[in-house]
């Protein structure tokens, strides 16, 4: 629908909700393999996704907020798209495609938030199991990695200005490159041959370990850091 507004809609196998042209969704309920289509400045908040096979997908000028991704269920967000304060738990897959965008992102609980070639996600909070993967050309900013989060870093995927710590783990992998990375408090930042980081900052009991040609620069290293 477009400039009209649906609130407590339930959409289950087989149906699509589909907002756009200034069209609003709010707390729609995707189950079983329902789908949400936001684009051409459609907008969703409060999105429920559960049971296999439901979909959300954002692109083109679409927006969504506060979306609840779990149980195998899937978002993903392309070209034009953009998520903000988004949840992704209990096996529940986000992906952001070129030109897409994620911001203030929470994944936890085993859910996994991939960022493919062109695609960004900033502020995300990865712990108790959570992951982020920036693969090839996808990158990360001001993410915060804590109580058993993983994030990795793949051959040409950039990470920036994250914090690492209490049980959190970030492994850069080879080709992979991570800048003004802060270690502390039992964080630990893994850096792979052939895996560049620059400007890490290690402190309070962060771990820094370095393989056999990974490339380490301007590293500091005080009040207990190693």
């Amino acid at each position: 629908f477009g400039g009209g507004v649906a609130s407590f809609t339930t959409v289950s196998s087989g149906g699509s909700q589909d907002v756009l042209q200034s069209g609003v969704a709010s707390f729609t309920t995707l189950s079983n393999g329902g789908q949400q289509l936001v684009f051409l400045g459609g907008s969703a908040a409060g999105t429920v996704e559960f049971g296999p096979g439901s979909l959300e997908f954002v692109f083109d000028g679409g927006a969504v907020t506060a979306t609840q991704v779990s149980a195998g269920t899937l978002e993903i967000i392309g070209s034009g798209g953009a998520g903000s304060f988004d949840t992704v738990s209990f096996s529940g897959n986000l992906y952001v495609s070129s030109g897409g965008q994620a911001s203030d992102t929470t994944v936890d609980g085993g859910g996994t938030l991939t960022v493919l070639t062109g695609g960004a996600a900033d502020s995300t909070v990865i712990s108790n199991g959570g992951q982020l993967i920036l693969s090839s050309g996808g990158s990360g900013s001001f993410d915060t990695v804590s109580n058993g989060g993983n994030v990795t870093v793949s051959s040409g995927g950039v990470t920036s200005d994250a914090t690492i710590s209490a049980g959190g783990t970030e492994t850069v992998l080879t080709g992979g490159v991570a800048d003004l990375t802060t270690i502390r408090n039992g964080g630990q930042l893994i850096l792979s041959s052939g895996g560049s980081a620059s400007f890490s900052t290690v402190s309070n009991g962060g771990q820094f370990a370095v393989s056999n040609g990974g490339d380490a620069t301007s590293t500091t290293v005080k009040n207990g850091g190693e």
